[in-house]
């Protein structure tokens, strides 16, 4: 994962992060708990440090 510098301080931060909206429902039947378990793992082994997620995503499901 490449990294970007965030700030004068150095800070090193993953260039992507995850949208999390889809994963509360609502949007699709597609998506349910073990999907978004799944995704949320291979985010995190690829390297991905930023999960953005919000208490309107699904409701609040998607926290």
């Amino acid at each position: 994962m490449q990294r970007r510098q965030l700030g004068p301080d150095g800070l090193a931060v993953p260039e992507i992060g995850l949208g999390c909206w889809q994963l509360g429902g609502g949007w699709s039947n597609d998506w349910n708990d073990d999907i978004a378990q799944q995704t949320l793992q291979t985010a995190v082994d690829a390297g991905v440090r930023f999960i953005d997620t919000a208490d309107v995503y699904g409701d609040g499901a998607s926290e």
